[in-house]
């Protein structure tokens, strides 16, 4: 398969902290990203890809068990978006 592509600029920024009452806190992360995909330096992309990335993740349980949601999209200018959920379940000692 290769190298498909090896020109890109992206821009990335994100966000965490927690929501917080007196008694249960949720801690959350936010991260975008926006980038152009060119192809490769020999063999250019016509048009060029532009691409957006959304990813965040919520502890929605923190007593016994730390319970994550998680969503994520892919949004690009010549393909269908593509979306997932995830799930993260950990325990420390």
């Amino acid at each position: 398969m290769g190298i498909i592509n090896n020109n890109f600029t992206t821009h990335h920024i994100g966000i965490g902290g927690e929501f917080f009452n007196y008694f249960v806190s949720y801690p959350y992360k936010l991260m975008f990203t926006y980038g152009n995909n060119y192809g490769r330096y020999h063999t250019p992309y016509e048009p060029k890809q532009e691409v957006g990335y959304i990813y965040s993740e919520l502890g929605v349980l923190r007593k016994y068990l730390n319970l994550d949601v998680q969503l994520g999209a892919e949004f690009n200018s010549v393909q269908s978006p593509i979306f997932g959920v995830g799930i993260q379940l950990s325990k420390t000692f």
